[in-house]
C-alpha cells in the first residue's frame, strides 16, 4: 500500500510541475486551448452548415452546393477544369460580389489575358481592383502571401497557378533547365505550408485557379490531371470545385453563352460531391435567374398550365423569357422564387 501511495504522490507532483510549462506555452504562442468534451454533430441541411462567412459566387445554385453560401473567408479554395470551362468567369463573378460587399479584391493575372473591357463586361470596377501581372511563379507566391498577411483584402484570386515558370528558369541557360521541375515542386510545398498557416488569420478568401492537362501515354483510366508540380497544393484546399463545359447557349442563331456544370469534389466545411448547373453569358457573366428558372422547371416548382407558367398559383409569363423578365423586374417575387428553389435543394 505504501508503494502505491508513493506512486500516486509522484504522479500528482509531476502533474503539478507541468502547469508552469503549459503557462509558458500559452504566453509564447497563444494557441493552446482546452479541447471540448461536448459531442458536436454536423447539421443535416447544407444551408445550416455555414461555419464561416463567405463571398457569394454569383450563382445561387453553386452557393447552395458549396454549403457555405460562397467561397469561405479564412480558407483556400480551388477551381480547376479544362480550358474554356468558365474558371475565369467564376473568378470575375466572385470579385464582383466582393466589391458589392464593400471589400477590396485582388486579382493576380498570371495568364495576362484580362483587359479593362473584359472587367467591365463582368461588372467589375477596375479602379477598385488590385491587379498584378507577375513574371515568374516566385512572384505569384510572394504577392499572394503578402496580400493575405495584410488582412485588408477580402478576396485574392490567382489565375492560374500553373501558368508561369520559376524565376530560376528565366535566369538560367538551356543547360540548367533540368532543375526546373524539382524547383517548381519545392516552391509549391513552401507555398502550401505558408499559406495554410496564415489563411485562417488573414480574414480573406483565397481562390486559386488551376488547369487540367492531358497525360500522354495513358491507356486505361482518366488521362486528365492537374499539373504535377501543383499536387502539393491539394491538401491545402478546403474547397475544390471541378468545372466542366456542357454546351453553348444560343439566342436564335447567335451564340450568347455556354452552360457550365460545377461539382464540389472536396469540401471540408459542408457536404461534398454536390453540384450545380448554370449559364454564363459572354456579356453579363453568370445568369443566376436563368439557372433558377431551369431548376424550377425540372423540379416542377414552375409548372406550365394552359398557356402560361404558374408559380404557387400565380401566372408569371407565357414564355421562359417572360418569366425571367418578370423575376428580374419584381424583386419581391424574385426573392420568394429563389427561396423556394433553395428550400427544394435543401430537401433533396
Amino acid at each position: 500500500m505504501d508503494a502505491i501511495a508513493a506512486q500516486i504522490a509522484e504522479a500528482v507532483k509531476q502533474a503539478v510541475d507541468l502547469s508552469p510549462q503549459v503557462t509558458r506555452v500559452k504566453n509564447q504562442y497563444d494557441q493552446t486551448r482546452q479541447p471540448s468534451t461536448r459531442r458536436t454533430r454536423r447539421p443535416d441541411k447544407s444551408r445550416q452548415s455555414q461555419v464561416a462567412s463567405a463571398i457569394p459566387t454569383g450563382s445561387s445554385l453553386l452557393d447552395a452546393a458549396l454549403g457555405t453560401g460562397g467561397w469561405p473567408i479564412g480558407f483556400t479554395s480551388q477551381i480547376y477544369g479544362p480550358s474554356g470551362a468558365g474558371k475565369t468567369s467564376l473568378a470575375m463573378s466572385a470579385i464582383r460580389q466582393c466589391q458589392l460587399a464593400g471589400r477590396t479584391a485582388a486579382y493576380i493575372d498570371a495568364d495576362r489575358s484580362q483587359t479593362t473591357e473584359t472587367l467591365d463586361r463582368f461588372g467589375v470596377q477596375p479602379k477598385d481592383l488590385l491587379i498584378s501581372s507577375p513574371k515568374a511563379l516566385d512572384e505569384v507566391v510572394e504577392i499572394t502571401l503578402a496580400l493575405v498577411r495584410s488582412k485588408e483584402v477580402g478576396l485574392v484570386v490567382v489565375d492560374t497557378i500553373a501558368s508561369l515558370p520559376c524565376k530560376s528558369l528565366l535566369e538560367c541557360g538551356a543547360d540548367d533547365m533540368s532543375r526546373e521541375p524539382s524547383e517548381q515542386r519545392q516552391l509549391m510545398f513552401r507555398f502550401a505550408e505558408h499559406l495554410a498557416s496564415i489563411a485562417r488569420e488573414g480574414n480573406s478568401a483565397v481562390l486559386i485557379l488551376n488547369r487540367v492537362m492531358q497525360r500522354i501515354g495513358v491507356m486505361f483510366g482518366n488521362p486528365e490531371d492537374i499539373p504535377w508540380f501543383t499536387v502539393p497544393l491539394k491538401d491545402l484546399f478546403s474547397v475544390s470545385v471541378d468545372v466542366r463545359f456542357m454546351g453553348v447557349v444560343k439566342n436564335e442563331l447567335r451564340v450568347v453563352g455556354f452552360e457550365v456544370n460545377a461539382k464540389c469534389v472536396k469540401n471540408r466545411l459542408a457536404t461534398p460531391f454536390r453540384g450545380a448547373r448554370f449559364t454564363i453569358n459572354y456579356r453579363n457573366g453568370i445568369m443566376d435567374t436563368d439557372s433558377l428558372v431551369d431548376y424550377a422547371l425540372s423540379s416542377n416548382l414552375l409548372v406550365r398550365q394552359q398557356r402560361a407558367y404558374v408559380f404557387e398559383g400565380q401566372q408569371i409569363g407565357r414564355t421562359t423569357n417572360d418569366v425571367i423578365s418578370a423575376l428580374d423586374t419584381n424583386r419581391v417575387l424574385h426573392a420568394r422564387f429563389r427561396e423556394a428553389v433553395l428550400l427544394h435543394l435543401d430537401a433533396n
